[in-house]
């Protein structure tokens, strides 16, 4: 497959930080798979890892919310549909749960958590799926709320690293985030189970 490419991530999630990479003298290029929110402040903080990956020749590709997609192809790359929009989980959430409640000026943790491991991560997840068995990326560079194609890499055992530019979570958003939750409901579509 290539030389083994030598990169530190900076997650506690992650154990094993040798990931697979083309070899530039075999001129192999590995495809990168970029899952993201479909919002500005997702998208664009990946662009520049993204630009210089298409630069070194890698096939780079995006999989994001249907706001995002012409305007990742109109910038020259793949660029593919996968889940909803934080606008729609909200109001899917909404519908099942009250709206959120603060404290004071600190925003509702567990609402965010249902939001983001809920409707977000199970639809972007479920729609991954048999995008990651098509595109068989070597790799998959996830945005770090994106927790969808954190699991659908996982069960789809397509290495995964996580591209974050905020500050570590708080102790309340680390334990809103129902990991086990998620991978269940993720691998329910891997199987076929329309209830999730």
């Amino acid at each position: 497959m290539g030389t083994r490419l030598r990169c530190t991530v900076f997650l506690s999630s992650v154990t094993d930080s040798t990931l697979l990479a083309s070899s530039p003298d075999a001129g192999a290029a590995a495809r990168l798979l970029f899952c993201t929110r479909p919002a500005f402040g997702h998208v664009y903080p990946l662009m520049p890892l993204a630009i210089v990956a298409r630069a070194a020749t890698h096939d780079v590709v995006f999989a994001t919310g249907e706001d995002f997609v012409p305007r990742l192809r109109d910038l020259g790359f793949e660029a593919h549909q996968v889940g909803i929009g934080i606008r729609q989980a909200a109001q899917e959430l909404q519908s099942i749960r009250a709206n959120p409640t603060t404290n004071g000026s600190r925003p509702d943790w567990d609402w965010q958590g249902q939001l983001f491991l809920g409707p977000l991560a199970r639809r972007s997840g479920g729609d991954l799926l048999p995008l990651l068995d098509r595109l068989a990326p070597d790799l998959v560079i996830y945005d770090q709320v994106d927790f969808g194609a954190a699991v659908a890499a996982g069960v789809a055992e397509v290495p995964a690293i996580c591209h974050g530019v905020s500050r570590a979570w708080s102790v309340e958003m680390r334990q809103a985030v129902r990991w086990d939750a998620t991978r269940c409901a993720v691998g329910r579509l891997r199987d076929g189970d329309p209830a999730t």
